[in-house]
């Protein structure tokens, strides 16, 4: 039987195995028992999966945290400040920047979101495509 690895042709001999009764594939002048392939397989499925379902828990980290620093930001919602930029100018600078440190977590924290999502996006297209080429 004949088929393409790599794009080269290659000879390829399905039979039983004088030491086993496992079947043996050559390729070439290598030869590679099928369960092996078939292991290596189901591995490298298993590590797929693992890093999908890390990847999906930080991505619900970073929303959560997304959501504690919102909800941080509503602590200022009732701050008059005006009155503090009149009345007590040190107090005013302090909320000022605990205000915009709040923000730029928010943002940077978004950011973070956003490179995940499309990562994973993108390794969801890589797979997809390869399940295609691979039928």
């Amino acid at each position: 039987m004949h088929g393409t690895v790599g794009g080269r042709p290659v000879k390829l001999d399905f039979a039983k195995s004088p030491q086993s009764p496992r079947h043996r594939c050559v390729i070439g002048d290598r030869q590679v028992h099928v369960e092996q392939l078939d292991q290596g397989a189901q591995h490298l499925q298993s590590e797929i999966a693992q890093t999908q379902q890390a990847r999906a828990q930080y991505a619900d980290a970073v929303a959560t945290a997304i959501e504690s620093n919102y909800s941080h930001l509503q602590n200022f919602a009732n701050v008059d400040w005006e009155r503090l930029k009149t009345e007590d100018r040190e107090e005013y600078l302090t909320k000022r920047d605990e205000y915009r440190q709040a923000e730029d977590s928010i943002n940077q924290l978004k950011q973070k979101h956003a490179e995940a999502s499309q990562q994973q996006q993108q390794e969801d297209a890589q797979q997809h495509q390869q399940m295609l080429q691979e039928e």
